[in-house]
């Protein structure tokens, strides 16, 4: 903001703008900062969110992984049960 107020200050010196001008200009530059500086905000908040989200999902997917393997080893167990009962009762 330094390098802006010296330049805008040169220029009242020279006539170009007035101090009203320079103050208004400053005041749009505040502005947009202030925008952008909510805006970068909004997004870390919004990359922390889809981090987290990314990570329940990765939890959701590996007890879906162990549910599985449960599941078919369950499967596998029940119809070996299975065929020896059907073995020895022939």
């Amino acid at each position: 903001m330094k390098v802006i107020n010296e330049i805008l200050d040169e220029a009242i010196k020279n006539g170009f703008i007035t101090k009203e001008a320079k103050d208004k200009l400053l005041g749009i530059i505040d502005i947009e900062v202030e925008a952008a500086n909510l805006e970068a905000d909004a997004m870390e908040e919004v990359a922390m969110a889809l981090e987290n989200f990314a990570s329940e999902v990765d939890k959701a997917v590996d007890k879906t992984e162990e549910d599985l393997k449960t599941a078919d080893k369950d499967l596998l167990d029940d119809v070996k049960e299975t065929a020896s009962q059907t073995t020895a009762s022939q």
